[in-house]
């Protein structure tokens, strides 16, 4: 699914983040910008929206409690050396699966006699 987002919209979300006090939901941000849709939409939106700032160097830390701003280097700097973890874990997990379905060819996965035999059994 395409999410379209919008200049103003970056603009928008920039300054809520740079008034906040704390870290904010997607939900409690989508909300604020009057983002419509479901609440995965409203994520996806946010999200988006999040990664536009920070492609253009605005620092936006994601925590389990929502999103904000640090001017703070060592925590913009643990905050990435995280995600790469992530998605190196991530990578990772995605080539055994990979590797696994190389290893199984599908129309083995299981025992043709057996099936039969439960078939046959019906």
């Amino acid at each position: 699914m395409k999410v379209t987002t919008s200049p103003h919209q970056q603009s928008s979300l920039l300054h809520i983040l740079q008034q906040a006090k704390a870290s904010v939901s997607a939900i409690d941000l989508a909300d604020k910008l009057q983002l419509a849709g479901t609440h995965e939409t409203k994520r996806r939106k946010i999200r988006d929206l999040i990664q536009k700032l920070r492609d253009n160097g605005h620092w936006i830390v994601a925590s389990q409690s929502g999103y904000w701003l640090t001017a703070d280097p060592a925590i913009w700097k643990s905050y990435n050396e995280h995600r790469s973890i992530d998605a190196k874990i991530i990578l990772k997990e995605i080539s055994s699966r990979k590797q696994t379905q190389r290893d199984i060819p599908q129309g083995m996965l299981f025992d043709p006699a057996e099936h039969n035999a439960v078939q046959g059994g019906m």
